[in-house]
């Protein structure tokens, strides 16, 4: 029992300090709403990117359906479609940003950071 209690008394010597494993260095420099403000932005940056990748793919997923359609009015009809969804999708997706950098422009959320890229800044106290 002895070993047991000596054992727990210092699981340091068992299993060695602990190392933190490396990341994305910064999400870890200065203060957490600084940390989380970066890691918002970088959300926002994916997900508008990844709409706009998508919306492109659908943009020419439906040209390529109206070449091939080869005269049929059906599938033309279809692949016009397409191509009013993914040109509807543009224009939201465009609207998105502009009402977003308006609305975060007029609340101080954002400022011009390094390099000419908006930062955000994330409301606290003591600042």
């Amino acid at each position: 029992m002895r070993f047991i209690a000596d054992a727990t008394t210092n699981l340091n010597d068992i299993f060695g300090t602990p190392v933190v494993p490396p990341g994305p260095n910064a999400l870890y420099k200065g203060e957490v709403t600084d940390n989380i403000a970066l890691l918002f932005a970088f959300i926002i940056k994916i997900a508008l990117g990844l709409g706009g990748l998508f919306l492109l793919i659908y943009l020419l997923w439906g040209a390529f359906d109206i070449i091939n359609s080869g005269g049929d009015k059906e599938n033309a009809a279809k692949a016009r479609t397409k191509l009013t969804n993914a040109v509807v999708g543009i224009i939201v997706l465009v609207a998105v940003i502009i009402i977003w950098n308006y609305l975060t422009g007029i609340f101080g959320l954002t400022q011009k950071g390094p390099g000419g890229g908006i930062q955000f800044k994330i409301p606290g106290f003591g600042k």
